[in-house]
């Protein structure tokens, strides 16, 4: 008999106001790309609800404060999705194996910031985040190398925290 995997399902948010905004996507390490899941909302704001197999994952969600400063902040999270059982019924679990944080003043600088250190599709994620009222606007079709998605893989397992404006301190 053959054992049917589950479909996990996680989601990641998104929104855009005046003096906040929040963006998530997950990045499959397997395509070299972030994957398209179900967009649901409004100009102000929705969710990105996914269908994942099984396996691992970098889910990067960026947020925007206009009180913190540096207001802009970046975290990636290498996370599992692994099957349990329970109860005779197969369900996904989400497990985080490591994370990378970054906080920086303006998204030009974020964006520099990471294609700088090899990392394109933290700076397209950046650059694809939503504006007051604004969908995101995401290339989901646009594919990396594999040697960007080991930089990726590795700054996240590297637990990296940068903070701009502090780089020589």
């Amino acid at each position: 008999m053959e054992v049917k995997q589950p479909i996990c399902a996680p989601e990641t948010e998104w929104y855009g106001k005046s003096n906040t905004m929040r963006f998530g996507l997950i990045y499959s390490l397997k395509n070299h790309k972030w994957i398209k899941g179900y967009i649901n909302g409004t100009r102000s704001g929705g969710t990105i609800a996914y269908s994942l197999f099984p396996g691992r994952y970098v889910r990067c969600r960026l947020s925007y404060w206009n009180k913190e400063d540096p207001p802009f902040y970046i975290r990636c999270e290498l996370i599992a999705l692994k099957p349990v059982e329970e109860n005779g019924k197969i369900t996904c679990v989400e497990e985080e194996i490591s994370a990378a944080n970054a906080r920086f003043y303006t998204r030009e600088s974020g964006v520099n910031y990471f294609k700088s250190i090899g990392l394109e599709m933290i700076a397209d994620l950046i650059s694809w985040a939503p504006s007051y009222h604004g969908y995101p606007a995401v290339n989901f079709s646009k594919v990396y190398t594999q040697e960007l998605t080991d930089n990726l893989v590795n700054w996240v397992l590297s637990k990296a925290y940068w903070v701009e404006g502090e780089e020589n301190e």
